[in-house]
């Protein structure tokens, strides 16, 4: 089985495929490109390279957020396009829980955090046990304080943390200072970078569970209202 990942909800455009559990290609892009851009080329560089077609892939995974509204709203046009047509299942999965999957192998409680704005995170919490992933919390926007509360409370059970995403570099100054350094891991900053990698992945774990959906119901995870939004209820 060939899963498509497609991740644009961060600065960076990243693609890969995934095939029984293993990465067999990836391309990522930050070079301050937008995603309109450089997505589709990237698409057809590693298909080509990789001497596949669209007809061999058989769904495409792609990060429903949150993030980036322009790049999610990328990302899911960019999924839609390609199943629709065809009529390959797309697997939705949340840009946090790809983040933790960075950390899969890891022994414990597994917090992402992305920088919303302010002191605002979008936040979820993970287990992380034999390589596998349980959702303790699932994705919500909360603020700073409320995030260092949650985390101390789990080391305060003697549980081992680890902290991932760009809001930890954010705010790592009071993340730092206010959490138990001795059970508090932080992993290398390659594994802080949302990836199309572990979307792959998920996605194909998902797919075999038979959490595949049609690319018509596809939507994206915003957590938050968009400035329109919020200026239509002013």
């Amino acid at each position: 089985m060939k899963i498509l990942g497609l991740e644009s909800s961060g600065q960076a455009a990243s693609l890969a495929i995934a095939e029984d559990g293993k990465i067999a290609a990836e391309f990522t892009l930050n070079v301050g490109l937008t995603h309109s851009q450089t997505f589709l080329p990237l698409l057809d560089s590693m298909l080509t390279l990789g001497g596949l077609t669209l007809a061999e892939i058989d769904a495409i995974a792609v990060s429903a957020g949150p993030g980036s509204y322009t790049g999610l709203r990328i990302g899911i046009a960019t999924a839609k396009g390609l199943a629709l047509p065809s009529g390959k299942p797309v697997v939705p999965v949340s840009a946090l829980e790809g983040l933790a999957n960075n950390l899969a192998d890891f022994q414990g409680r597994i917090f992402t955090l992305l920088f919303a704005r302010s002191q605002e995170l979008y936040y979820a919490q993970y287990q992380a046990e034999a390589g596998r992933l349980t959702e303790r919390e699932a994705p919500q926007v909360l603020l700073l304080t409320e995030v260092i509360a949650r985390i101390k409370e789990v080391q305060a059970s003697g549980q081992a943390v680890a902290v991932a995403g760009d809001g930890f570099f954010q705010f790592e100054q009071e993340l730092k200072t206010q959490l138990e350094p001795q059970s508090l891991f932080i992993p290398d900053r390659r594994r802080h970078q949302l990836s199309a990698a572990s979307i792959a992945l998920l996605g194909e774990q998902k797919l075999r569970a038979g959490d595949g959906i049609a690319g018509s119901q596809l939507v994206p995870v915003y957590l938050k209202k968009t400035q329109a939004e919020r200026e239509c209820g002013e």
